[in-house]
């Protein structure tokens, strides 16, 4: 293994992987990330779930003592990665409405014994919105397997109810114990098995992931610290064959503390976490953001209105898409199955977010015919701004007086709702310099030139500048503004 600063490069029998310190979040992450193909073969012939799932009701018991109201209700239970199912059983003993998900099929069989719903899949945002919503979401050794965390996490959260909470468990890596062990045996840092596990995250660079996708984190615990074992002399990394005996004693040790104390054991745990000792980094969150109800969203002006995205539109956007790649960021074609996967991913979710990061419209004209689509996206809730999306039929586009009147009719809506009701503080765009029709009527809209980025892309074999408009709060505000 070798390691420079925010790098680390691992050699094992599946080869050798980059791991890359996470810019935003501090975890690091395999870098590349293998394709989707590789990982379902890699999962499917090499990957084997340990099953170490013992003392399940402690989960149970911890999350009754943080949200006594909440589990009361005995609402909806969702699982992502249930394994065998053995948690998910202890929430449906308790009269909760249970599913799941599980992509391993002797696992998944092993949950269907149960009597337990679960699909095998990893994980299907429309099959769990019809669903939605949960009082409690479960993810537990999930992801650190994820290719984007992030990504994953924004479709989870929106299936939240408003009050719901998400337990989320992962292996805590780089731990204090962990690197004290290292250090003292100049040994290798064993739990860093690409591509088993693509993430390797600790507490503070997990909250930092929760918070960027709208999640408070209302307590961090952990279990059993397995480290101690190396430390005091049990070995169980140099001599493997010590391994079942130190589980057998961490069992044992949790085992002493059910039916009736938990709450000491919690308590035990969470002193640990507080000094970032522990095999596993557990937080439990909830929503911090009010919600926005996409759905009901419904914007007019000047003959046009703006309703929240529509499926039925997806196949046209699509197709003008295409037909106007050049002075799109978009490097191809796009085909209807990448579109639809476009929709359920980015789309749908948004629509089901508390505070989504992007927000798309459909636009109408007066008879209630699509003209365009447009909105705002990758919107920065905790600096209050996002960016402009805007395109209408080509053929619209070619007429220069209904593209004007079209696009100024579309700015004064949307920069009026979100520097305004949306409580933005800036909406700023991206123009290929070859745009000039486009840039003016920006420009007479009171979006102000902020900076040209020079040869900033490929477009047709030539590189392109980009300009960079901006509109804020405070503009709309000053007394002339327009």
């Amino acid at each position: 293994m070798h390691r420079r600063e925010g790098e680390i490069t691992v050699s094992n029998q599946y080869g050798e992987w980059r791991l890359k310190r996470h810019e935003r979040f501090g975890y690091y992450h395999v870098f590349p990330t293998p394709t989707d193909d590789y990982l379902l073969s890699f999962y499917e012939s090499h990957y084997l779930n340990p099953t170490y799932s013992f003392h399940d009701a402690l989960y149970v018991h911890l999350l009754e003592t943080k949200c006594p109201e909440l589990f009361r209700r005995r609402g909806g239970v969702l699982e992502i990665g249930c394994g065998r199912g053995d948690l998910l059983l202890e929430f449906k003993k308790r009269g909760f409405a249970c599913f799941g998900f599980e992509p391993s099929p002797s696992d998944h069989e092993a949950c269907l014994k149960l009597g337990l719903s679960v699909e095998r899949t990893m994980f299907d945002f429309p099959q769990s919105l019809a669903r939605a919503p949960f009082d409690f979401i479960l993810m537990s050794n999930v992801l650190e397997h994820i290719p984007d965390p992030e990504a994953f996490l924004l479709q989870v959260v929106p299936l939240l109810g408003p009050d719901g909470v998400l337990l989320i468990n992962v292996p805590s890596d780089f731990n204090p114990l962990q690197e004290l062990y290292v250090e003292r045996e100049k040994a290798p840092r064993w739990f860093l098995a690409p591509p088993t596990h693509l993430n390797y995250f600790s507490a503070d660079s997990l909250e930092r992931l929760c918070n960027a996708v709208g999640l408070a984190v209302e307590q961090r615990t952990t279990r059993f610290p397995m480290e101690i074992f190396l430390l005091a002399g049990l070995d169980y990394i140099a001599h493997p064959e010590l391994g079942q005996e130190c589980h057998r004693m961490r069992v044992a040790f949790e085992a002493s503390f059910m039916h009736g104390h938990e709450q000491l054991l919690w308590g035990f745990y969470d002193g640990l976490a507080s000094q970032g000792i522990g095999r596993e980094a557990i937080l439990i969150c909830r929503q911090s953001r009010p919600r926005i109800d996409v759905r009901s969203l419904h914007l007019r002006s000047d003959g046009y209105s703006c309703v929240p995205l529509r499926e039925q539109d997806a196949e046209t956007i699509r197709q003008w898409r295409n037909a106007q790649v050049s002075v799109l960021r978009q490097t191809g074609t796009i085909t209807l199955s990448e579109q639809m996967r476009w929709f359920d991913s980015v789309v749908r979710a948004a629509h089901a977010a508390e505070n989504p990061p992007v927000l798309l419209f459909s636009i109408l004209d007066s008879e209630a015919r699509l003209i365009g689509y447009g909105g705002l996206t990758n919107i920065d809730w905790d600096h209050k701004r996002a960016e402009l999306s805007f395109l209408v039929d080509p053929a619209r586009a070619r007429d220069e007086a209904t593209y004007r009147r079209d696009f100024r009719s579309f700015l004064s809506l949307i920069k009026k709702w979100a520097l305004g009701d949306l409580g933005l503080d800036r909406v700023f765009a991206e123009t290929y310099a070859f745009r000039a029709a486009h840039i003016h009527i920006l420009e007479e809209a009171g979006f102000r030139l902020e900076g040209r980025l020079r040869g900033h892309t490929i477009q047709q074999g030539k590189r392109v500048d980009s300009l960079v408009h901006a509109i804020c709060r405070t503009d709309l505000e000053a007394p002339d503004a327009a």
